[in-house]
């Protein structure tokens, strides 16, 4: 019940209503239960058998230790497959953990810091074309005036968000037309002038865009580097027109070349071709836009002023997707697969390996038990306590090894398979070497009271048992 609650809590970052509903259900419990119940009643009925079908004058002649000895393989077994299984669960949390922390550090071309996003279609108040753009214009310089904001730009695409853009096929003018019509692709983005600004994202070279690249000028765009090198490797872009698929009859010129943007964490390679074009000159198709503020001091403290100052032009323009562009980063398209990837993969492993630390407990703590006699003998031969606590030990370090190397080569196979997912190397010696660590640890500690029972027997007192 405690996981199902932690899960369905999980913030999606967004304002539409959806949600991880993952309820407790008693459906789900009662066939868990039964299950549980079945496999109980499976694991007694074996050393039941066993019991029956034991001679009677050779338990009698040889005690409880004769029962057992040589024929522990399966408890062993058993116990070295959920340390197997615990350690592959922990692999691969480690992995989706590691690679979150990487996407966090990772530089993506532009800067998400102090940063507010608010997003608002006017559509949904029947606004659109030459008067969406009035209106839009209106807010932004009446968001300007606030204190602490330090521009503001719109786009109708935010890199990671739930939505992010559109791919257009191209016609470079002047170029061959490729064997695939559909070779020329490239993702875009409607903004305004300030966008590179607030988002930091730097120009190399040529221009942005300016308040004259509007509807009665030529159009225009601003293309990443990308895209510069992969249609045009071997000579300057700029000048040269290209064409997007809805709208061939018109021409759009280089501008300027802007530094290679990372959308989507998915994606795994920034220098994909994109480009950029100027809202005022592709109002009709972008009524869905988001504003950008950016912020001298917490964004989101501004949040309230800012929606305000939004209402009071257009009190009926639904504002949603309030909120920073470091908490907008956590959408699907970003770091949230991995946040959550690695919040179940951690529960499954954490839950396989508290079961294999269970059961290596147990499992040690009946042998210790069936040798009390034998470790007597060994105490009374001149055997240190010390060398008793070893001996137990080195008992249970064969099974944690047989263990770890078999969960290691499941664990490079699934991580192979689970690769594409990941932004560090499947093969991440920083995440294999912290499991195996805390699992060696953990294997030692659940063995540490079995060992000092054992070396805490008495030779005389064990001696006489049985």
């Amino acid at each position: 019940m405690w996981a199902s609650t932690a899960l369905s809590h999980v913030n999606l970052h967004i304002d539409v209503p959806i949600s991880l509903s993952i309820e407790f259900d008693w459906r789900i419990f009662l066939y868990s239960f039964g299950m549980a119940s079945l496999a109980g009643i499976v694991v007694g009925i074996v050393p039941a058998l066993r019991m029956a079908r034991a001679n009677v004058n050779t338990v009698l002649h040889t005690g409880g230790c004769g029962m057992t000895k040589g024929r522990h393989w399966m408890r062993d077994t058993l116990v070295v497959l959920q340390i197997a299984g615990s350690l592959v669960m922990l692999v691969v949390a480690g992995l989706f953990v590691r690679s979150l922390g990487a996407l966090q550090t990772t530089d993506f071309g532009f800067k998400p810091d102090h940063v507010l996003n608010l997003s608002f279609d006017t559509a949904l108040i029947g606004i659109n074309d030459s008067p969406a753009r009035d209106l839009t214009g209106n807010i932004q310089a009446h968001l300007h005036q606030l204190p602490g904001v330090m521009a503001v730009s719109q786009a109708s695409t935010v890199p990671m968000g739930y939505f992010i853009g559109t791919t257009a096929t191209l016609t470079i003018d002047g170029a061959p037309l490729p064997a695939d019509a559909g070779a020329l692709t490239a993702g875009y983005n409607v903004v305004s002038p300030e966008y590179f600004s607030v988002m930091g994202i730097d120009l190399l070279r040529g221009r942005g865009f300016t308040d004259g690249d509007n509807e009665r000028s030529r159009d225009v765009a601003v293309i990443s580097d990308g895209m510069a090198k992969k249609y045009w490797p071997n000579e300057d872009p700029f000048g040269h027109t290209f064409r997007i698929g809805s709208e061939k009859a018109r021409k759009i010129e280089v501008v300027g070349i802007a530094r290679d943007v990372e959308f989507s964490s998915t994606r795994g390679d920034k220098s994909q071709p994109y480009f950029y074009l100027p809202y005022a000159q592709h109002v009709k198709e972008n009524s869905f836009m988001t504003l950008q503020l950016k912020t001298q001091g917490d964004p989101l403290a501004l949040a309230p002023t800012a929606e305000k100052a939004i209402h009071d032009i257009s009190p009926e323009l639904p504002v949603f997707q309030v909120q920073s562009m470091e908490e907008a980063l956590y959408s699907i398209n970003g770091f949230l697969p991995f946040q959550i990837g690695a919040t179940l993969a951690a529960m499954m492993g954490g839950l396989g390996l508290t079961l294999a630390l269970i059961g290596l407990y147990g499992l040690i703590s009946y042998a210790v038990s069936q040798r009390v006699q034998e470790i007597g003998v060994r105490m009374a031969l001149g055997a240190t306590r010390g060398s008793v606590f070893e001996m137990i030990y080195r008992q249970s370090m064969r099974i944690v090894a047989v263990g770890l190397g078999i969960g290691l080569a499941v664990a490079l196979l699934v991580a192979q398979g689970v690769g594409t997912l990941m932004i560090v190397s499947a093969w991440d010696p920083v995440t294999f070497a912290t499991v195996v660590s805390a699992l060696v640890l953990a294997a030692l500690a659940s063995c540490y009271l079995p060992a000092r029972r054992a070396m805490a027997v008495e030779p005389m007192v064990a001696l006489r048992q049985d």
